[in-house]
């Protein structure tokens, strides 16, 4: 399993070094609460005013396809797929993984929001048949990177994940613990996309509440930090 090395931009934001130069890949910590604003997030990461797309995220499988004409329409949906240059595509989690997708030859960006319903619903196959549809993505060339969410130590769920996810659940005195950035990875990999071009984030949601928000530590009214994907 690769494990991305993470640079810090500055004043808690992170980056994918591996997605540069074709795009600023990133996601912040406790310094930005999505549910409040965007503008300060935005601006730290150079986002031309204005340019950026974001959705009211469902825990779903739907993936919309961004362009000049539809950027102003915020949809149900918890997936972004765009080629359009200086644009970001913004998600906000708090325990869910987002996952941030890059196609350098097209060149193409995604980035969704991955709960377990929706990863279960195949939203990651979604996002990636629009790259293979779409663009004519080879995926052997693509980058694809997940962010901080819940640790397998610390997401613990019912005994019927069992059947959802058969491979990445695990049983402990009889309490159940699901490793969701490990069933991510191996939808990647079943899609072809190779193994050394899959980069995951150490950080756990829960194991480092000091640094991100938390839904399952912390409650549900928790805040929700901004990740981010834009084509340079």
């Amino acid at each position: 399993m690769v494990r991305s090395c993470l640079a810090a931009v500055r004043d808690g934001v992170y980056l994918f070094p591996e997605f540069l130069p074709a795009a600023v890949a990133c996601f912040s910590g406790r310094e930005y609460d999505a549910t409040k604003e965007l503008d300060s997030f935005l601006e730290v990461i150079n986002v031309p005013p204005g340019r950026f797309q974001t959705v009211d995220q469902v825990h779903g499988n739907k993936v919309l396809l961004i362009d000049v004409s539809s950027r102003s329409e915020i949809d149900r949906a918890d997936g972004l797929v765009t080629k359009e240059k200086q644009l970001a595509l913004v998600i906000r989690t708090a325990d869910c993984v987002p996952v941030f997708f890059l196609d350098p030859e097209v060149p193409a960006v995604g980035i969704c929001h991955g709960g377990w319903r929706g990863i279960k619903a195949g939203i990651i196959f979604r996002i990636l048949d629009i790259f293979r549809t779409q663009f004519l993505s080879n995926f052997r060339s693509m980058r694809v990177a997940m962010g901080p969410s819940l640790c397998e130590q610390c997401y613990e769920v019912g005994e019927e994940f069992q059947n959802y996810f058969p491979n990445f659940v695990k049983e402990k005195g009889g309490r159940y613990f699901f490793s969701l950035r490990g069933a991510v990875r191996n939808q990647l990999l079943e899609e072809g996309v190779p193994e050394p071009s899959i980069s995951i984030s150490d950080f756990c949601t829960s194991c480092a509440v000091d640094r991100f928000f938390s839904a399952r530590r912390e409650g549900a009214g928790t805040g929700r930090f901004p990740s981010a994907i834009m084509l340079r």
